[in-house]
Formats: structure tokens, C-alpha cells, sequence
């Protein structure tokens, strides 16, 4: 019985169709560069209520999941999207945004919304193991900020001011109301001899949370922009193509290596902007150009040499 064997030359053509198979598909499936941002869109508003907060998507393939938690209250709040823009009403408090891309891929941020009306920061330990904790009026208004804790100490604070108290450790909730404002509850939390921060978050009264996907202000696709040359090797110029009848004003340019990390922010005026990448390693990069409204308007990969 004949034994078949394969030679050096056919057994290394094998080897290197593995190697590309699965070379190939690591890329198709390649999570790098996948990540989020979240902006505000319209400020807090006086009676802190929390406000609405814009979330782009960066890189990545639709459609996209996203999951929305409350850290203290566990509320959540999940969407599955094609758009890479989505708005984000909250109430204060602190947050999780959790996206995964068609492939699997996942990028994960964490951010607090405050309270217009009141800021609750720990600070040192004091005697009888209790600890100063500091309550502050950071608004802009002029209404003053009246404020009821559970262990029935009650006072005002105008605006710019701030009144310190020694509380033992444990959960508190706090009544604040103002003038013309809907009243409701913070819920913090003391520490027991460790220099932490807490976030005071709001019992959402007739605000909940929401995920919206972006329509009706979704950014215009700009058929003519291009990046040259590309790939790059001193300098790259972006070129948006924009027409004097183009209603888009392009504010930011922001560029991400393949690790997610920023190598580059500035701003973005007019139509055409040249950038110097003689001092990018080589490789490629996600460039994104901003709008005046926080839109991204215009996206490229970028390549090194």
C-alpha cells in the first residue's frame, strides 16, 4: 500500500490559504475604531429637569443595538438603529450606553447628567466618624433653591452659593424645589471614611428616558466630498465639495487611529481644509468632519504611508 505525501512546495500553498482565509475574515469582523460620543444638544434647563444629548456612532456596521441604564434607579431604555446619530432625553443622573454593531462588536460609555438646581459632593471625614458632605447652587438663575433632607434639615441656597453639613454614612434623599419649577427628589449617598463623588440623580416625575433615532435632522450625504491624496504621506486635504446652495456648515475635524484613540481635533471652517500627517505612524485612520449642529457630515478612512 502506497503512502501519498505532499511536497514542501504544496503543503506551504496550503498554509498561506489558511493563513488569508482566516486573515480575511478577522478583517471583515474587525471591531477596531468602533466607538461613541455623546454631546449636549439643548442645555439643562432651570428647573433641572436634565435635558436631550446627542450619540454618534463611530465606525461600525448597521444596524446598531443600543442599551441605555440608569446607574441608581437600574431604568433602562434600549433601541435597535440604522442611523448613526441618536438623541437621548434624560433626567440627571448617571448613565451606560452599551452598542453593538451587526458584527458583534461593542463599545461601552459611561456619563453623568446633572441637576441644574443642585450639586452634592463628599468631602473629609469629621469627627464622630461622620463626614462633611456640601450642597451647591451651580445654576445661572436667580430663583433660589430650597432643599429638604430626609433627616428633616431644610435651607436655601441663592445662586453661586453652597452650604456644608456632617452626615453619618448611609442613603439620603432630598426634596428641592424652586420657584416655578416642578419639585423632586435626589437620592445620594455618604461614604464611610473613603474620598469619593457621588452624581445625585433625579425620581424622574414626568420625564423618562429615551433613545430617538435621528430623522428629520440626519446630515446630508455630501456627494462630492473627497480626501486627497490618499493614501498620505506629509499632508491630506479635505474637500467637502460644499455649493453655495449646501446649508451645512462644517465646524470640527476629528480624526481616530484603529484603536479608538484621538490623534487629531480642530477646527473645521469653510469647505476644504489641508491637514500635515507627516508625524502619523503608518496605518489607517477614521477622519470625521463635524457640523455646526453635531452632525457628522462627511466620514473617510485615511491611510498612512
Amino acid at each position: 500500500m502506497k503512502t501519498k505525501t505532499i511536497s514542501a512546495k504544496s503543503f506551504l500553498f496550503l498554509l498561506l490559504l489558511s493563513l488569508s482565509f482566516f486573515s480575511a475574515k478577522a478583517q471583515s469582523t474587525s471591531c477596531e475604531g468602533f466607538t461613541q460620543t455623546v454631546r449636549s444638544v439643548t442645555g439643562i434647563d432651570d428647573c433641572g429637569q436634565g435635558g436631550r444629548f446627542r450619540l454618534g456612532i463611530v465606525n461600525g456596521v448597521a444596524p446598531f443595538s443600543i442599551n441605555l441604564r440608569n446607574f441608581y434607579t437600574n431604568e433602562s431604555a434600549s433601541a435597535t438603529v440604522n442611523r448613526r446619530n441618536v438623541t437621548l432625553a434624560l433626567p440627571p443622573g448617571t448613565y451606560q450606553v452599551e452598542i453593538e454593531d451587526t458584527n458583534g462588536c461593542e463599545t461601552v460609555t459611561r456619563f453623568s447628567v446633572f441637576s441644574a438646581s443642585l450639586l452634592i459632593q463628599e468631602l473629609d471625614c469629621v469627627a464622630g466618624g461622620n463626614r462633611a458632605v456640601r450642597f451647591s447652587n451651580s445654576s445661572n438663575s436667580n430663583r433660589r433653591v430650597n432643599v429638604r433632607l430626609s433627616n428633616s434639615v431644610g435651607f436655601n441656597l441663592s445662586r453661586g452659593t453652597s452650604s456644608t453639613f456632617n452626615l453619618p454614612e448611609g442613603t439620603f434623599s432630598a426634596r428641592v424645589s424652586r420657584s416655578g419649577c416642578t419639585p423632586y427628589n435626589v437620592a445620594f449617598g455618604v461614604n464611610a471614611c473613603e474620598s469619593s463623588f457621588r452624581e445625585n440623580t433625579q425620581e424622574a416625575i414626568d420625564q423618562k428616558m429615551s433613545i430617538e433615532e435621528d430623522v428629520t435632522n440626519a446630515p446630508k450625504k455630501l456627494l462630492n466630498a473627497k480626501t486627497y491624496p490618499n493614501p498620505a504621506k506629509n499632508e491630506a486635504t479635505i474637500n467637502l465639495g460644499l455649493t453655495t446652495s449646501d446649508d451645512i456648515d462644517a465646524k470640527k475635524l476629528v480624526i481616530y487611529n484603529t484603536a479608538g484613540f484621538k490623534v487629531l481635533d480642530e477646527d473645521f471652517s469653510g469647505s476644504k481644509k489641508t491637514i500635515n500627517t507627516e508625524s502619523f505612524e503608518q496605518g489607517i485612520y477614521f477622519l470625521n468632519v463635524i457640523s455646526e449642529d453635531g452632525n457628522t457630515i462627511y466620514q473617510e478612512k485615511l491611510i498612512k504611508n
